[in-house]
């Protein structure tokens, strides 16, 4: 069912049905793969680690 809120996204370059992507069972395993990655690195550096760009804009 298109509606105007599906139109508006769209027109937004947004897209209306990211939620029912995000909810399939290889976005969900993706996703949580990343995340303890993520946490893995945490833990082994005891700090979040900042992008180059980031600590240039922060400098600047």
């Amino acid at each position: 069912m298109v509606t105007g809120e599906t139109v508006n996204a769209e027109r937004k370059g947004k897209d209306p049905f990211i939620k029912d992507k995000l909810m399939t069972d290889s976005a969900m395993e993706y996703l949580l793969r990343i995340s303890l990655d993520g946490l893995k690195r945490v833990l082994r550096n005891n700090k979040f680690t900042m992008p180059d760009v980031t600590v240039t804009e922060l400098e600047e």
